[in-house]
C-alpha cells in the first residue's frame, strides 16, 4: 500500500490532460501510457480503491472519436462523456471534453491547438475548480503546455532521446525549428513541482540537463492484467503461417533498424535452420518503402513481414506466436516491448543499455547494440528456433513482468501526485 494519511485531510482534485491517447501520438508509446492510464483510473474510481479516496478526478479530451474499449467505459461517444460521473465513497471521477477535435496529422498543427485554444478552455476550468479544491495538473506528456493557475504541475517524460540523439528531424532545417521548440519544453520541466519518469536512468538524464531540476519519482510502465490470458495467435489471426521474429516499438533513429536488417541476415545466411524464418515488424507498413529498401539491400525481402500498427489484441497475439523478441534499440526511455514480450513468456533479445538492463533484470539475453557479439547473438536466436531457451528463466520473467501492472503502477502515479 502507498498511501500516507497524513497528507490527505483535504480533498484535492487531479486533473490528467489525455490528449496523447487522441494526437499525432495516439499510436506511439505515449498514447498507449496515456491510454492504460486512464483506463486504470476509472477501474480505481469504479473499484472504490484506497488510493482515490478524497481525491476527485477529471479526465480532459478532445472531441475526437474514441471507441468504449479505449476507456473501458459503454458510452456511445467522446461527447457523452460530458454527462458521466464515476463515484466512489468520498469522490468523482469527472469528464471534460472540448468542442473541438484536436489535430492527429502534424506536430505543429497540435502545438498551435494545445498552445492556444485548448490553453485557454482549460484554464478556465482550473479558475473554476480553483474556488473550491486544490488542483494538481497532470501531463502525460513532457511536450504539453503547463497551466500556471494550478496548485501542482506534474509531468510525465518518458525519455529525451533528441537530446541524446542531437537528433530532432533528418531534414537540418526542419531540425533547428524542431529543436528550438523541443528546448522550449525541456526549459518548461525547470518549474515543474514533480517530474514521473520510468526509469532512474531517465531520471539521471533529465539531472543533467536540466538547470535547476524539480523533485523526480521513477514509476515503471505497466502490463494490462489481460495480456496473459489471450490464447489466439497472429496464425489466427492474419493467416500467417511462418515461424518468426518479431520486433516493435517505431521506427525513429535510435531505434537502430538497419543494425537489425544487417544482423537478421547474417544470422540467415550462417544458419540453416534460419533459412525460411521471418522478420515480423509491427507498423512497418507506415515506413514501408524505407524497410523494404533495407530489406533489398541485405538480401533479405522473402524473410521480412510488415504489418499495419496493431490493436492491443493482435499486439498480444503476435508477440505471443513469435520465437522472440528482437531489438537492438541505440537509446530508450524505457523498455515496454521488452517488459510485454516476458510478461508473455516469449524470449527477449535486446540492447545492453541502462533503461533496458533497469527494465529486464536478469531476464533477458542482452547485447552491445553498436557492436554485439554476433556468435553469442547468433546462438540465443538459434536456441530460440529449436526451443532450448530455458523454461524456468521464461517461467521467471513472466512472473516478475505480470508484477508490474498498470493498475499497480497508476497507484502508485495518483500517491506521487497527491504527496507533492
Amino acid at each position: 500500500m502507498f498511501l500516507c494519511y497524513t497528507t490527505r485531510m483535504e480533498h484535492k482534485h487531479i486533473l490528467i490532460n489525455a490528449f496523447p491517447m487522441q494526437d499525432i501520438f495516439k499510436e506511439r508509446g505515449i498514447g498507449r501510457y496515456t491510454r492504460e492510464v486512464v483506463r486504470s483510473v476509472i477501474r480505481l474510481y469504479k473499484e472504490n480503491h484506497d488510493s482515490i479516496q478524497n481525491v476527485d478526478c477529471t479526465i480532459i479530451l478532445a472531441k475526437n472519436k474514441l471507441n468504449s474499449e479505449e476507456l473501458g467505459l459503454d458510452v456511445q461517444s467522446v461527447a457523452n462523456l460530458a454527462d458521466v460521473k464515476v463515484k466512489s465513497k468520498s469522490s468523482t471521477l469527472h469528464f471534460f471534453v472540448l468542442d473541438r477535435e484536436i489535430p492527429t496529422d502534424k506536430h505543429l498543427t497540435k502545438d498551435i491547438y494545445n498552445h492556444f485554444y485548448a490553453q485557454a478552455v482549460i484554464r478556465n476550468h482550473i479558475k473554476e475548480l480553483n474556488k473550491t479544491f486544490k488542483v494538481y495538473y497532470f501531463m502525460p506528456h513532457h511536450q504539453m503546455p503547463m497551466q500556471t493557475n494550478t496548485y501542482r504541475n506534474i509531468v510525465m517524460v518518458h525519455d529525451i532521446i533528441p537530446i541524446l540523439f542531437n537528433r530532432f528531424s533528418s531534414f537540418i532545417g526542419l531540425s533547428i525549428i524542431k529543436k528550438r521548440q523541443y528546448m522550449f519544453y525541456i526549459d518548461q520541466l525547470n518549474r515543474m513541482d514533480l517530474i514521473i519518469t520510468n526509469t532512474e536512468d531517465t531520471a539521471k538524464s533529465l539531472t543533467n540537463v536540466l538547470k535547476f531540476p524539480p523533485k523526480t519519482k521513477s514509476i515503471f510502465l505497466g502490463i494490462p492484467e489481460h495480456f496473459s490470458k489471450v490464447t489466439r495467435s497472429i496464425k489466427d489471426e492474419f493467416k500467417f503461417d511462418s515461424k518468426y521474429f518479431i520486433y516493435y516499438g517505431g521506427y525513429d533513429d535510435n531505434k537502430n533498424i538497419e543494425k537489425i536488417f544487417e544482423l537478421f541476415s547474417g544470422f540467415i545466411v550462417s544458419t540453416s535452420e534460419a533459412q525460411n524464418i521471418n522478420l515480423l515488424l509491427v507498423g512497418g507498413e507506415k515506413v514501408k518503402g524505407r524497410l523494404l529498401e533495407l530489406a533489398k539491400r541485405y538480401r533479405i525481402e522473402s524473410n521480412v513481414k510488415l504489418t499495419k500498427y496493431l490493436s492491443d489484441f493482435e499486439l498480444i497475439s503476435a508477440i505471443k506466436g513469435s520465437l522472440g523478441l528482437f531489438r537492438l534499440s541505440l537509446f530508450e526511455g524505457f523498455g515496454l516491448p521488452e517488459l510485454e514480450s516476458m510478461a508473455l513468456g516469449v524470449p527477449v533479445i535486446s540492447s545492453n543499455i541502462p533503461a533496458v538492463k533497469e527494465v529486464t533484470k536478469e531476464y533477458a539475453f542482452l547485447f552491445d547494440p553498436k557492436n554485439p557479439n554476433k556468435e553469442e547473438l547468433f546462438r540465443v536466436m538459434k536456441a530460440c528456433i529449436n526451443g532450448r531457451i530455458d523454461a524456468k528463466l521464461l517461467k521467471e520473467a513472466s512472473n516478475y513482468a505480470n508484477g508490474k501492472t498498470w493498475k499497480n503502477n497508476t497507484v502508485e502515479l495518483i500517491n506521487a501526485i497527491c504527496q507533492v
